[in-house]
C-alpha cells in the first residue's frame, strides 16, 4: 500500500469525506479481492506519476472566492415594484459579488430607483436591458470597448484578490430573424475572440453569461 500512502501524503489539502470514503472502499476490497490494489495502481498510475513529480498543481483553477447570481427577470418593473424587491433581498441576504439581470426592461428615466445598497450598477438600456451589480468589495469597470461590436452586450472588468476577470453579459430574444441570428453570432464570436486576446495572465479568466434562448444544441 506504499503508493496509497504517498497519494494521501501530496494530497492532503484535498481530502473530503468522499475521498475518505472511496479509501475506506478501496483497502477493503484490497483486503477482500486478490489483485484488486494492482488493478487500482493500473488504472490511477498516470495520477499517481504526477503527484510524484512534485511539480505539478492539482488544483490550478483560481481561486477568486466569487459568488454569483445570474437571472431573467422579465421586467424588472412588475409587480408593482415587488420583483424587484424580492431581487433586492435575495442579493442583500446571500450576499452574491456579482449579480447579473437580462430582460430588465427601460429604466433609462429611473435608474436610482433600482440601486441596491452596497452595489456598483451598470445598466445596459439595449435588447430589452441588462443590469450588472458587483459589490462594493469587488473592484469593477464597464468595457466599453467590448460592447462596440455587439452593443447590446454589457461587458465588465472585475478585480478581486489579485485575479482579473473579463465578464460579458448577453441576451436574445427568441423572436430574432434567421439573419438577425446570424449577425448576432457572428458579433458574438468577434467580441469574444477580441476579450480572449485580452487575457495576458494565466491566473485570469473570461466569463460569458446570458440567456441566449437556444433551446436545441445548435445555436444557429
Amino acid at each position: 500500500m506504499a503508493w496509497l500512502k504517498l497519494l494521501f501524503n501530496h494530497s492532503k489539502h484535498f481530502i473530503t469525506v468522499r475521498t475518505v470514503y472511496y479509501t475506506f472502499i478501496g483497502l477493503t476490497c484490497s483486503l477482500l479481492i486478490p489483485g484488486f490494489s494492482t488493478m487500482i495502481l493500473a488504472v490511477y498510475s498516470n495520477h499517481i506519476l504526477l503527484l510524484l513529480g512534485g511539480d505539478i498543481e492539482t488544483n490550478p483553477e483560481p481561486n477568486i472566492d466569487l459568488n454569483c447570481l445570474f437571472a431573467n427577470i422579465n421586467s424588472i418593473k412588475a409587480n408593482n415594484g415587488l420583483r424587484f424587491e424580492f431581487l433586492k433581498n435575495t442579493i442583500q441576504h446571500d450576499q452574491y459579488k456579482l449579480v447579473v439581470v437580462c430582460e430588465v426592461g427601460d429604466i433609462t428615466s429611473n435608474q436610482d430607483s433600482f440601486i441596491i445598497d452596497g452595489y456598483t450598477m451598470f445598466y445596459q438600456p439595449l435588447n430589452r436591458g441588462i443590469l450588472v451589480y458587483a459589490h462594493d468589495s469587488v473592484t469593477c469597470e464597464l468595457k466599453p470597448d467590448l460592447m462596440q461590436l455587439s452593443n447590446d452586450s454589457l461587458w465588465v472588468k472585475i478585480r478581486h484578490n489579485d485575479k482579473s476577470i473579463l465578464m460579458g453579459s448577453y441576451y436574445r430574444s427568441p423572436s430574432q430573424s434567421p439573419d438577425q441570428r446570424r449577425i448576432f453570432m457572428s458579433q458574438f464570436q468577434d467580441t469574444v475572440k477580441l476579450a480572449q486576446q485580452q487575457i495576458t495572465s494565466i491566473h485570469d479568466s473570461l466569463i460569458v453569461l446570458g440567456d441566449f434562448n437556444s433551446h436545441h444544441n445548435q445555436w444557429c
